[in-house]
């Protein structure tokens, strides 16, 4: 699917006409296994966001703060579930067989 998305790309450096910029996202949605994932272009890291994974941690219950996410840090890679933040830099409480990074 990857390539897919990238072949329809923008090229970086595109001059600006006709308001057509360059592609700086990519992403795709598993909607079968309930499973996003998003590249941007300055890093060729690939990372994805398991919504099964953010409901067992109860982020999507009411009165939960917003979770955020940086997702040009080079450093990401992979689920990245355990890395999102609340606003004031504290991160949810991550447990279970798929605590911390895991290949997909």
């Amino acid at each position: 699917i990857k390539s897919l998305i990238a072949s329809t790309n923008v090229p970086f450096g595109a001059p600006y006409q006709g308001g057509v910029y360059p592609t700086w996202w990519e992403s795709f949605v598993d909607s079968t296994n309930k499973v996003y994932y998003f590249g941007w272009l300055e890093t060729p890291n690939i990372i994805w966001t398991d919504f099964s994974k953010i409901n067992e941690i109860g982020a999507f219950e009411e009165g939960q703060p917003n979770l955020r996410l940086k997702p040009q840090d080079s450093k990401l890679v992979g689920d990245v579930v355990c890395e999102f933040k609340t606003a004031d830099g504290k991160a949810p409480v991550c447990s279970g067989s798929w605590q911390g990074k895991e290949e997909r």
